[in-house]
């Protein structure tokens, strides 16, 4: 397993400059915000698949309803305890007020999917990584549900393999 945090932090900083500066600046529409998605999922694999030599699959666009999960892209609470807001449904619905709100370090495993702002037109800051639970010992009926976890309080870990 090797801390990727670094890596997802620089291409969030270039990613939300990108989008801000540029994209943006013109006429905004969900065209340009498509644009964005491709050109994004094109820049995570250039800056922080390549250099992990992992040929996962690529960033999930923001247009895509149901957008995979990296297989070895493990996220994690940088403290013992952080907040987390889980999706009502296993498919992403614009409700994320499920009662479970606290996660505790090392008691789930989630996966990242992508960034997640809530207004997908306006500025951006990719204040939320949008993760998919994939085992949580407690709480099995959360499983395969999307969540969402503030960008400051988690870690990214590249795990060797797609095993836990």
């Amino acid at each position: 397993m090797q801390d990727i945090t670094e890596e997802v932090s620089r291409y969030r900083e270039a990613a939300r400059h990108l989008w801000n500066t540029t994209f943006r600046a013109g006429p905004v529409s969900w065209d340009a915000r498509d644009n964005f998605s491709r050109v994004a999922s094109e820049m995570f694999s250039a800056l922080v698949l390549d250099p992990l030599g992992s040929t996962e699959n690529r960033l999930a666009e923001m247009f895509d309803p149901e957008p995979s999960h990296f297989q070895r892209i493990r996220v994690v609470p940088a403290s013992e305890q952080i907040q987390i807001l889980i999706n009502r449904a296993s498919k992403a619905n614009g409700y994320w007020d499920d009662p479970v709100n606290r996660l505790q370090r090392g008691e789930a495993d989630i996966r990242f999917v992508r960034f997640f702002d809530w207004d997908e037109l306006g500025q951006r800051d990719f204040e939320y990584a949008q993760v998919r639970i994939v085992k949580w010992k407690a709480h099995p009926h959360l499983v395969n549900r999307f969540a969402l976890l503030e960008f400051g309080q988690v870690r990214f870990q590249f795990l060797a393999t797609d095993a836990a």
